[in-house]
């Protein structure tokens, strides 16, 4: 099937790993977007969304090849026009999207989590896990979600705490409870080889095969079998493991893996992804990195481990894949880990730069989530005011931000929008570098090395404040960009 190409036409993906690309503008011809069979470490929604209304969407996932003219598409495709994006982004949500309500922990929805990974990589202890929520409250953060990350258990499958490393988990969280935090388990649907977890998978034939074999997955830390969510059994054992956590007081689950990247062909990629992305909804403290086509599920999503750098992998991506990955259905997220959360940093000692940090406070800052896991005084120091400063201005957005995650919850409706979402044909296209929170506020971070001023061109047909400044719509204005304060822009 042939999609014409209107003159000008700029498309944007669902999917939150190209949105640095995006949009594919008519310079965009001779390639191939391949929307399904997921190979992003990040979220696929397999839609396409124009600038001038048009939408091309099919559950299962297609192949767009752009030419000059068209784009040729799977026959099969959903292909609409309507007037701009926000019309068509709103049809797709009525027609494709997940029908009930998102019902995720409110603290999710709107707030700031915490996660042990950066902090405490791979060596994880219940000591060290109380003293990390001490030191945040310490400096005046407030208790929310704190995230145990990964290596808390004896191997990967066994949900069971090391005892060597948490002697008495269920005393550790009546004492994080007792601070104010929810406290949610890292896991991964791999399971390591000779173990007793694998001997029972394997002999109730819950992993997932080659050649008649159990599967070799190769992943980022180690070589395991997999458990094959399409059984059922398999399934719904796993819930009711989950479920013994609970009972001991652990609130939920930060659900890694489940790349579609990692399957064979015969294990049907997508699908398994799919369902580990349904187990987490099961659980209203759940976060999710990875999954395919899942707009409107009661997930909450993070954006994939991010460098300690402002170039690509780092801060560049961020408001772009946070825009994309609202496109896609998913309003409740974080844009990673605050500095960055791709552990090589650690390993290649990397040296923490301020500015880094402080440019992914101001980028997370009026996001729906912020996430913390290196402490802020280990890179800030005597400059930490800055993050009490930036953290009381996000305070008094919280009634807004509250305001958007109701409606957000029932209509899938982006929180984080692209100017060209809300002012359509004006001229924002190509903007993808700040951000409308809601229709209200056009929010401009720091986003490159260095960067103290912004020249913005403001939407036509309505009035504008910054600081005590009133402006017309229409008018190009320069604006000072400071790190102790995110800068704001006011519909009125």
């Amino acid at each position: 099937m042939k999609v014409k190409r209107l003159s000008k036409e700029c498309w944007y993906p669902a999917v939150s790993s190209w949105g640095v690309n995006m949009p594919y503008d008519e310079n965009f011809f001779h390639e191939e977007l391949i929307l399904k069979e997921n190979q992003t470490p990040n979220q696929m929604t397999p839609l396409l969304l124009s600038n001038y209304g048009q939408c091309i969407y099919k559950k299962e996932g297609f192949k767009a090849k752009f030419e000059k003219d068209y784009i040729l598409v799977d026959d099969d495709c959903i292909v609409q026009k309507l007037d701009n994006l926000k019309q068509a982004f709103k049809y797709c949500s009525e027609n494709y999207f997940e029908k009930n309500e998102i019902a995720i922990a409110d603290e999710l929805k709107v707030g700031i989590s915490y996660n042990t990974w950066m902090h405490a990589p791979i060596d994880i202890t219940q000591e060290k896990t109380l003293d990390y929520a001490k030191k945040l409250l310490d400096l005046g953060l407030p208790p929310s979600t704190l995230i145990i990350d990964d290596k808390w258990s004896y191997n990967y499958g066994s949900l069971n705490f090391e005892k060597a490393k948490f002697k008495e988990p269920k005393k550790m969280i009546e004492e994080l409870h007792n601070m104010g935090f929810k406290v949610m388990l890292w896991f991964c649907p791999f399971v390591s080889f000779k173990t007793y977890t694998y001997n029972l998978y394997y002999h109730n034939n819950w992993l997932l095969k080659e050649d008649n074999k159990p599967y070799k997955l190769k992943w980022w830390n180690e070589t395991s079998a997999c458990v094959d969510l399409r059984n059922e059994e398999a399934f719904n054992y796993l819930k009711n493991r989950m479920d013994r956590l609970i009972n001991i007081g652990i609130d939920g689950f930060k659900m890694d893996g489940g790349d579609s990247l990692f399957y064979l062909k015969e294990h049907e990629p997508d699908k398994q992804s799919y369902l580990w992305s349904k187990l987490a909804s099961y659980f209203k403290y759940n976060e999710i990195r990875v999954d395919f086509n899942t707009p409107g599920m009661s997930i909450f999503e993070r954006l994939c481990d991010k460098k300690h750098s402002f170039g690509n992998g780092g801060i560049k991506d961020i408001v772009p894949a946070s825009l994309a990955l609202g496109l896609g259905g998913h309003p409740f997220f974080a844009t990673d880990m605050v500095g960055g959360g791709e552990v090589q940093d650690i390993r290649d000692k990397c040296e923490l730069q301020k500015d880094i940090f402080i440019s992914h406070i101001q980028i997370g800052l009026l996001m729906p989530n912020i996430q913390f896991s290196i402490l802020p005084d280990k890179v800030l120091g005597k400059d930490l005011y800055i993050l009490k400063a930036l953290l009381n201005q996000r305070k008094e957005y919280e009634p807004y931000l509250n305001e958007l995650a109701k409606i957000s919850s029932k209509t899938k409706e982006p929180i984080v929008r692209l100017l060209e979402y809300e002012f359509p044909n004006q001229g924002f296209s190509h903007i993808t570098d700040m951000f409308m929170l809601g229709d209200k506020y056009l929010v401009v971070p720091i986003t490159k090395k260095n960067e103290t001023s912004k020249e913005i061109s403001l939407p036509k047909r309505s009035k504008w404040q910054f600081e005590e400044c009133i402006y017309n719509g229409g008018e190009k204005i320069k604006i000072d960009l400071v790190q102790e304060k995110l800068a704001v822009i006011k519909k009125i």
